[in-house]
C-alpha cells in the first residue's frame, strides 16, 4: 500500500537535495546581479543566516571563498555541539582550536563553558562578521 507520494532511493534523495541547492545558489547569484550588478572575480554570494534556501536580498552578501567557509556550522561529526571545541581524551581537557588562513589559535581548559566562550570570542575576532556562534 502506498501513501500516494513517490518513493525515492537514498541516491535519488541526495540528487534531489543537491539539485535544489544548486538551483538556490543560481537564484542567489541571479538576485545579487539584478540588484548590485556583476559579481567580482574571486567573490561568492553568501547567505548570512546560513539557510541556502533563503534568497531574500537582505540575507545575501559578497564573500571570498574563505569567508564563505567560515560562515558554516559545526560538522555532523562534531560531538561537542560547538565549532572549534573538542574533548581531549588523553589529557581529559577541553581543546579550543580556531583557524583563520595561516593563523591558528589553540588552547586547553578544564571547563567546557570557558572553552565554548573562548572559541566564540576567538572566532569573532578572527572571522569578524563571518563568525558563527
Amino acid at each position: 500500500m502506498t501513501s500516494g507520494r513517490p518513493s525515492f532511493t537514498l541516491a535519488e534523495n541526495i540528487s534531489r537535495r543537491y539539485r535544489s541547492r544548486v538551483q538556490s545558489s543560481r537564484a542567489a547569484k541571479r538576485i545579487w546581479r539584478q540588484l548590485h550588478g556583476a559579481i567580482p572575480v574571486g567573490m561568492e554570494v553568501d547567505h548570512i543566516n546560513r539557510d541556502w534556501s533563503d534568497n531574500r536580498p537582505e540575507n545575501l552578501r559578497l564573500a571570498t571563498h574563505a569567508e564563505n567557509n567560515r560562515n558554516k556550522g559545526a560538522y555532523h561529526t562534531n560531538t561537542t555541539g560547538e565549532k572549534g571545541v573538542a574533548w581531549g581524551k588523553r589529557d581529559c581537557v577541553w581543546i579550543v582550536n580556531v583557524k583563520a588562513g595561516e593563523l591558528r589559535v589553540f588552547g586547553r581548559t578544564q571547563n567546557k563553558i570557558s572553552a565554548i566562550l573562548s572559541a566564540r570570542l576567538i572566532r569573532r575576532v578572527l572571522h569578524g562578521e563571518f563568525a558563527t556562534s
